[in-house]
């Protein structure tokens, strides 16, 4: 069975109240692998999930992010590793830490009782440590872009900016040649849209380099879901069920009127 290592390095990384919002670093793609984490782990053939990111010390942020390690559950569980120093950075300071986080991640898997089988990589950054953990360790490397790179860097050309300007705000350079290496060493890329493999992925030299998958991301329908749930009694009532009953209120209520006054 599996040992599963992701590699999501930026933004505000915990199991519970997700910051989403705080910056631009902590928004859907941190409950996005907070989640994958959680669902692998639930397959029977994976033993262990871990989601590796970075340790913060910082007086400005919750000191749940300085915890070396936190359960998800019995089988998933994120670990947090040093680099840069303790202070939170946004992910365009990261690059020049990457290969200090990257040591300390080879540490502590050489630390443990055995490796991972596959390691999967979210965002340029995550990406870059993944592909050097997959061929320290000679595993498959899976990486998810969640954004890319080339697309941004057109989008804030035609917002009027150089590209001197964008290397300078988002280190865009560094961030593309990284995904570039990425593409060409990554096994599998997992995107949620044809259009982002087709067309994001497409503006890649090496787009053809690894294989896709195209797998939309689901949706918690605990948070999400139809308004009329809340006027239909019970917790058992199948959908199709629920949707009827709904069609045959709004048919009833053609007939409602109120008298005059």
């Amino acid at each position: 069975i599996m040992y599963i290592l992701m590699v999501n390095i930026h933004g505000l990384v915990r199991s519970e109240n997700v910051e989403f919002g705080r910056d631009a670093d902590t928004g859907g793609q941190t409950r996005y692998v907070i989640d994958l984490a959680s669902e692998l782990s639930k397959e029977s053939s994976v033993e262990r999930v871990e989601l590796v990111t970075r340790l913060i010390r910082d007086k400005r942020v919750s000191t749940a992010y300085s915890q070396n390690e936190e359960a998800i559950n019995s089988k998933a569980g994120i670990v947090r590793l040093p680099c840069g120093g303790g202070k939170y950075l946004h992910k365009e300071k990261l690059w020049p830490h990457l290969e200090e986080f990257t040591d300390n991640l080879i540490k502590y898997l050489r630390s443990g009782r055995r490796h991972p089988d596959v390691v999967h990589g979210h965002y340029a950054d995550g990406g870059y440590v993944a592909m050097r953990i997959a061929e320290t360790f000679g595993i498959p490397l899976i990486f998810t872009a969640h954004s890319l790179g080339r697309n941004k860097l057109s989008f804030l050309e035609s917002s009027g900016w150089s590209e001197d300007k964008a290397d300078s705000v988002f280190s865009i350079r560094t961030r593309i040649d990284a995904e570039e290496e990425v593409l060409s060493r990554s096994d599998l890329v997992i995107a949620s849209t044809n259009y982002e493999k087709e067309q994001l992925y497409g503006a890649y030299r090496r787009k053809n380099d690894p294989s896709y998958s195209v797998i939309p991301p689901g949706i918690d329908l605990e948070v999400f879901f139809p308004y009329y749930h809340y006027e239909v009694p019970g917790n058992v009532i199948s959908e199709e069920t629920k949707q009827a009953h709904m069609r045959v209120l709004n048919e009833l209520r053609r007939f409602h009127f109120e008298p005059d006054k």
